[in-house]
């Protein structure tokens, strides 16, 4: 599965707590059960989180994908330009469309509905990881962190 990280929740991962969503979602990309993947603007922001070291190493260990940032960039450029999305998070779609990451663990409500848009994600359809309905890891993030139809390989 490949998921995507928005910069608003990366301090989720740095908790120590099993009952934490983000610590359950951090353990799967350790255990290689799922890749991260970034680029373009999303890389720089999460550079400038705390889980900045961490990522370094999740990329040499193959945990997570960098994609090129003049690809994503351009692509995010497109999308800003075409008006299709209401939240402030163009780059994140466009990562999604060019890596085919389907999940994306975020509390950003107007990206939340972007990414399940059907006409900016589709084929398959995105699927959202949050805290904000529940902030202790729930039945609903174990059954969205085991499935295995949210990446197709672009």
């Amino acid at each position: 599965m490949c998921a995507i990280l928005d910069a608003n929740v990366a301090h989720q991962l740095m908790s120590t707590d099993d009952r934490n969503p983000g610590s359950q979602f951090l353990n799967r990309i350790d255990e290689g059960r799922m890749l991260l993947v970034m680029g373009g603007r999303l890389s720089r922001e999460l550079n400038r989180t705390p889980i900045q070291e961490w990522l370094k190493q999740a990329l040499l260990a193959g945990n997570a994908r960098a994609y090129n940032d003049e690809i994503v960039d351009r692509r995010t450029e497109e999308i800003h330009e075409s008006g299709t999305c209401s939240s402030d998070d163009p780059h994140i779609i466009a990562l999604a469309q060019i890596s085919r990451a389907r999940l994306l663990y975020t509390n950003d409500r107007n990206l939340q509905s972007d990414f399940r848009n059907k006409s900016l994600i589709d084929k398959p359809r995105g699927k959202v990881y949050t805290t904000l309905k529940y902030e202790v890891f729930h039945t609903s993030h174990r059954q969205m962190l085991n499935r295995s139809d949210l990446c197709a390989e672009a």
